[in-house]
């Protein structure tokens, strides 16, 4: 699925003149995409077999694509991806003149090469060739840079990777304000993530359908059955399904044994070829109102964006894009439903970047970053990948008057900073940040792995030398072979995690 949006990527870049392939560090590459005045005929009027993407997916072979989409997806770094992804940006674009076409060929690319079934590729192609195609051309990234973002900077040579870096700008002469703690007594925090709510969600469904989401009545093919609860296969949780689990924590657990809720975020289903606005808005309306109900009452709560809040899946632009390719309408919406959560003082932050701070008392700040922003998979990054959403140089201000306050800190967000997860300067810059600030940043919390984990960060220079914990909340839903699960912790006086 993911796999031909980023094939589709590169081989755009792939199927044109070779004219500029001396490898550069700087920005004079022709950028300004102006489109050729020749006459070309009409994509759709010609035959997907004389077509250069379609040529170049096909001689590169099914192997070596997905080999190749492999060690980009997780940042590995070798000769074979550096050398790839080199030859495909060292070619100017040529074979797409519109949305349109871009629209078409996705579509037929994905079908003809079986990524996905016609109406899976239909609507995936519908929902990316608008932003990818302005992405493509509008980025102004030498075709070294943007294999540098998506890889790493060891696929340029020494000058080039020191000029494609971007670092934080930290403090190091400081004094850290000692933290003086009153209050004895140890509480708890409640983890909840990925909760993934399938309105259309069908008990008696096929749940081995053969797309990204099953378990529902449009779900055509398949040999297994979907339970009433839910089921193990790629199904997401019906809404009582859901509601039973908050039910349960209700009458479980009393009034005094947690304080604080965690709620990192990933709303709507794995059906990522059909979300619309709609499905994301009644989505967090739903879940925001079974939290309002049943776990809210007496606590704060801490709502993070997930990744499967943009539109497409995955997709979060800068700030600076406006109209309908900006997420505008989802912060603004966002805000409406978690107004009550969310300081006063932090709206016009969230609705420009989707993360906030609130302090919970005078020792203790809680910094809810926006991670979806860093992910290798959100395209807006081949747009511009230094700080995006400018999380990091806002975390350093945070954690900055938190130390002059003598205030503790957790970090909450949804995608952890890893380099499988995200591009590798914005996570050498994370590492840098918990490392200077390690004494004010006492508990991490992120999810969308589905897996109950803990993580041990260590100096970005010294792998010898631990800075601080991550620690990951399982999934509610039981998409793909999971059981649903949430997370308690016991915090003592410091808010250190016990």
């Amino acid at each position: 699925m993911l796999k031909l949006i980023l094939l589709i990527v590169f081989a755009i870049q792939l199927s044109t003149s070779a004219a500029n392939v001396t490898t550069r560090c700087d920005n004079n590459e022709n950028n300004n995409h102006v489109t050729p005045s020749i006459a070309y005929p009409n994509l759709q009027k010609r035959s997907f077999s004389l077509n250069p993407v379609f040529a170049f997916l096909k001689a590169l072979g099914a192997r070596r694509a997905k080999q190749m989409y492999d060690n980009i997806r997780h940042g590995v770094k070798n000769a074979f991806t550096c050398y790839s992804c080199e030859m495909v940006m060292s070619l100017t674009k040529l074979s797409v003149y519109s949305v349109g076409e871009l629209n078409y060929l996705m579509a037929g690319v994905c079908e003809s090469f079986r990524f996905e079934d016609r109406r899976v590729c239909s609507g995936l192609s519908d929902l990316f060739s608008d932003q990818l195609y302005y992405i493509l051309r509008h980025t102004n990234l030498t075709k070294s840079q943007l294999c540098a973002t998506l890889i790493g900077a060891e696929c340029l040579s020494k000058p080039c990777a020191d000029r494609h870096e971007w670092l934080i700008e930290l403090d190091t002469n400081y004094t850290t304000v000692p933290v003086v703690n009153t209050d004895p007594q140890t509480y708890r925090m409640l983890h909840l993530s990925d909760l993934h709510i399938d309105p259309y969600y069908s008990p008696g469904a096929h749940s081995d359908c053969g797309e990204p989401l099953c378990c529902r009545a449009s779900s055509a093919k398949g040999k297994t059955t979907a339970g009433h609860w839910g089921d193990y296969q790629a199904c997401d949780s019906p809404k009582y399904t859901i509601e039973k689990l908050m039910s349960y924590i209700n009458a479980t657990f009393p009034a005094d044994y947690y304080r604080y809720v965690i709620w990192t975020g990933d709303i709507t289903a794995h059906d990522v070829w059909n979300t619309t606005r709609d499905t994301i808005v009644n989505g967090s309306r739903a879940l925001t109102s079974l939290i309002t109900t049943y776990i809210a009452p007496g606590r704060l709560v801490f709502p993070v964006v997930g990744n499967h809040e943009g539109l497409p899946v995955n997709q979060f632009p800068p700030p600076d894009i406006k109209g309908l390719l900006s997420n505008d309408w989802l912060y603004r919406e966002l805000l409406a439903q978690w107004s009550q959560w969310i300081p006063e003082e932090y709206h016009q932050m969230f609705r420009t970047y989707g993360c906030y701070a609130r302090q919970v008392s005078k020792l203790f700040k809680v910094v809810v970053l926006n991670t979806n922003y860093c992910a290798r998979i959100n395209f807006w990054l081949m747009y511009n990948p230094n700080d995006p959403g400018q999380q990091l140089k806002w975390l350093v201000r945070e954690l900055a008057a938190a130390e002059a306050s003598g205030q503790s800190v957790h970090i909450i967000g949804h995608i952890p900073p890893d380099n499988t997860q995200c591009i590798s300067q914005f996570v050498h810059n994370y590492l840098r940040i918990v490392q200077r600030y390690n004494e004010t940043i006492k508990g991490q919390f992120f999810g969308h792995t589905h897996f109950d984990e803990f993580r041990v960060m260590y100096a970005p220079n010294n792998a010898s030398v631990p800075t601080g914990v991550a620690y990951l909340a399982p999934s509610v839903t039981p998409y793909e072979k999971v059981n649903p699960a949430f997370r308690f912790y016991t915090v003592d006086s410091a808010v250190s995690i016990k």
